[in-house]
């Protein structure tokens, strides 16, 4: 009798060392699993920014080109501007417009007191 429960009892300590290991294993692959989950989450994260970076990056580019296309526009008007008035003769009279206004208001104000 003291036998066949020593048998019983191996049987029963075998079985539970082959669940421990297979709960072990196990165990051990859902580590692994989830050590290779947070390594592709690590690599997304690397992938994710440097999408938003050459995008912001592209982004900015086109703003930069989009100013400085109409800057350059009202750069070449007025410099049409300018030569348009100096091919008049208008430059130098220009500069003396607030002066000629002065006189006449002057001449004006004298004639008609």
């Amino acid at each position: 009798m003291n036998t066949s429960q020593d048998q019983s009892s191996c049987s029963s300590n075998r079985e539970a060392l082959l669940r421990f290991r297979d709960a072990r294993r196990d165990l051990e692959l859902a580590i692994g699993g989830v050590l290779w989950a947070e390594q592709q989450i690590k690599d997304n994260l690397q992938k994710v920014k440097a999408q938003i970076h050459s995008c912001i990056s592209r982004h900015l580019e086109c703003l930069q080109s989009r100013e400085v296309w109409p800057c350059e526009q009202v750069d070449l008007i007025y410099q049409l501007k300018e030569e348009t008035l100096q091919g008049w003769g208008c430059g130098s009279a220009v500069a003396h417009l607030p002066g000629m206004y002065e006189a006449l208001g002057s001449i004006l104000s004298t004639t008609y007191k």
